[in-house]
């Protein structure tokens, strides 16, 4: 049987990224047709820690490029399975990882879950270099074909396309309780890229108008603090009307699902959006950004709302239609649904991942 070494970062801490790597090596159908082996991959426990320098990193870091190079030459897998870092210190610190698997001789599929590598080439020629040097004569896989445009001055192949995919606690499809006054929620680390800001404002906004509304913010301390964004909601009047929760997981983030009614996802910098799937299963619909795979996901008009990250009008307008119009939301979130079920669920993601895998290891020469 043919060997697959997964070398990747896992939760904790939770993310995306860390979530679908552990969806990945943990496939069903690779562990009963290939022969598995994992090394994970941890630098931090708390998402506050992450991008910050210390001497224990360099610790972990040497610690598991030790293990990296002695599992290559005991295990000697047939292809490396790397979600690689693709930006600034983290991007340069995984590049000596790549050195140890190209000297090995060993293929690579880099699993990209991030942006920004086209701008970075852009700006430092050193950077593109070094993109070129990982990337030549390995497979990529993108979330999503309009995420090619992000490595095509570094990378010359076409990508493989495998769109994220998670497990459905909604799996007899229970109608969605409608609350009389429409809840919005935010559902995600507080971020300042996540706009969480932006949301604010547009609340403050339709507030002003005299539309009742709640709104719940959900999401673990970043680079903003839980004082910073109560201070927030007290300067624009929105205490009434806005709570914060703190972070949601597991049986707890599932209720706080089943009983929302709009799910606000202002973010400026994302390659995919993991909650948007997460709503989507409760046949909740989405107002989010045109930003990475997003508007592969979103159908504007259809199961959400798209708008210009940034444009806080934009946000306004299209929360204020959500609110008033209640048989475009009820339709909008049945429609969600539709679509998670055909392309977002674990079971596709599974039969995905293992096809591509089977195509590269048992019928490509």
């Amino acid at each position: 049987m043919k060997r697959i070494l997964f070398f990747v970062k896992l939760p904790p801490p939770l993310t995306g990224a860390t979530m679908m790597n552990k969806y990945a090596c943990e496939d069903p159908l690779l562990k009963d047709n290939f022969i598995i082996k994992i090394i994970p991959v941890h630098y931090v426990s708390q998402i506050k820690d992450m991008g910050k320098f210390s001497l224990n990193k360099i610790f972990i870091f040497l610690r598991i490029w030790l293990l990296l190079l002695k599992t290559i030459f005991s295990f000697k897998p047939d292809i490396i399975y790397f979600q690689i870092s693709p930006l600034g210190t983290a991007f340069i610190r995984d590049l000596a990882f790549v050195a140890a698997m190209k000297l090995s001789g060993k293929k690579i599929i880099y699993h990209l879950h991030g942006l920004g590598i086209k701008q970075a080439a852009q700006k430092n020629s050193l950077f593109k270099i070094l993109y070129k040097f990982a990337f030549n004569n390995e497979y990529v896989i993108c979330l999503e074909e309009n995420l090619f445009d992000d490595i095509k001055d570094v990378y010359k192949k076409t990508p493989f396309i495998v769109n994220n995919g998670i497990i459905d606690e909604n799996p007899d499809s229970l109608p969605k309780k409608n609350n009389e006054t429409p809840v919005l929620l935010y559902l995600s680390n507080l971020i300042k890229s996540k706009g969480i800001y932006d949301l604010l404002e547009a609340l403050s906004n339709i507030n002003k108008k005299g539309i009742s509304f709640k709104a719940i913010i959900a999401g673990k301390e970043y680079d903003i603090r839980e004082s910073d964004l109560i201070c927030k909601i007290d300067s624009l009047g929105l205490n009434d009307c806005v709570s914060y929760v703190g972070p949601k997981y597991g049986d707890e983030k599932i209720e706080l699902l089943k009983n929302i009614d709009i799910l606000v996802h202002p973010t400026k910098n994302d390659s995919w959006g993991l909650v948007i799937l997460e709503a989507f299963q409760f046949s909740i619909p989405v107002i989010s950004t045109y930003e990475g795979a997003i508007p592969k996901i979103i159908d504007h008009g259809v199961n959400g709302l798209l708008y210009e990250k940034g444009n806080v009008e934009q946000l306004t307008l299209h929360i204020e239609k959500m609110i008033n119009d209640k048989s475009f939301r009820i339709s909008a979130g049945q429609k969600a649904r539709e679509k998670f079920i055909e392309k977002y669920t674990i079971d596709v993601f599974n039969k995905n991942i293992y096809n591509l895998f089977n195509d590269l290891l048992n019928k490509q020469k």
